[in-house]
């Protein structure tokens, strides 16, 4: 596994060389940035939009706060408290996972997983 992506193979991290794609197309090229903090308001908005009311791919087509409404009113209905849960990429089913952050940092000696994801 890389830590870092090599020049000119931006498959090497799909998820990131997408993201800085979709920075660069919708914020960056968007707007001309006069000071400083003109740049850090823009990109600022920019990421709380993206990051709370954007509908995303990995979560069904549902921005992040819909999501997290779902999980909450399914918590709710079976009256404790639920595992994480988290969607498959490009899937809305979700998958359940103990720990994930976890077995990500640890990696596969220590019962994680090898790619990360």
């Amino acid at each position: 596994q890389n830590d870092f992506s090599r020049p000119d193979k931006p498959t090497d991290n799909a998820y990131i060389e997408t993201f800085n794609r979709t920075l660069r197309a919708e914020c960056l090229n968007a707007h001309c940035f006069t000071t400083l903090a003109d740049t850090r308001q823009i990109i600022e908005n920019w990421q709380r939009e993206y990051n709370e009311s954007r509908p995303h791919r990995a979560l069904g087509e549902r921005t992040p706060n819909e999501f997290a409404r779902e999980v909450a009113a399914r918590r709710d209905l079976m009256g404790r408290k639920q595992p994480k849960t988290r969607l498959k990429l490009g899937s809305n089913k979700p998958v359940r996972s103990t720990n994930l952050g976890t077995q990500i940092m640890n990696g596969p000696e220590n019962g994680g997983r090898s790619n990360g994801f």
